[in-house]
């Protein structure tokens, strides 16, 4: 027979997975949206993959970090000047190390050519399907 789930133990997971869903779902999800162009779903679904490879070094990054920036607002907040420039550095390099940059798919960005625009259209050209002269 199959054990059965306790409503403890139910309770224990529930808060387990809503304390580990701010550190697993943004933990690199801003970098590869920036540096690789990725949508947002697809830099979450990456940094959430990539904690639950790493489970022990990430839940030892997310206590650096709140040991850190506990330690940086200490005195009246001045030491986050230093706190997030370094955290924010050291972020850098645990992406680099655990997101390969060939593995994820790249957006390429092709910019469409337009036409010659003039000031006297300033306020009309913020919307272009008001414009009557557009070319297909």
């Amino acid at each position: 027979m199959a054990d059965k789930v306790t409503p403890d133990q139910a309770e224990a997971l529930i808060n387990k997975l809503i304390a580990n869903t701010p550190l697993t779902a943004p933990e690199l999800a801003q970098l590869l949206a920036t540096v690789q162009s990725l949508g947002a779903a697809v830099a979450v679904l990456t940094s959430v993959r990539a904690v639950l490879a790493n489970p022990l070094v990430m839940a030892a990054w997310g206590l650096i970090v709140g040991a850190l920036l506990f330690i940086g607002s200490i005195p009246f907040f001045f030491g986050l000047a230093v706190v997030v420039p370094v955290l924010g550095h050291a972020t850098w390099h645990l992406y680099r190390r655990m997101i390969d940059p060939g593995d994820a798919p790249v957006n390429e960005y092709h910019e469409t050519p337009k036409g010659r625009r003039y000031a006297a259209d300033f306020p009309a050209a913020l919307f272009p399907w008001g414009r009557h002269d557009r070319q297909p």
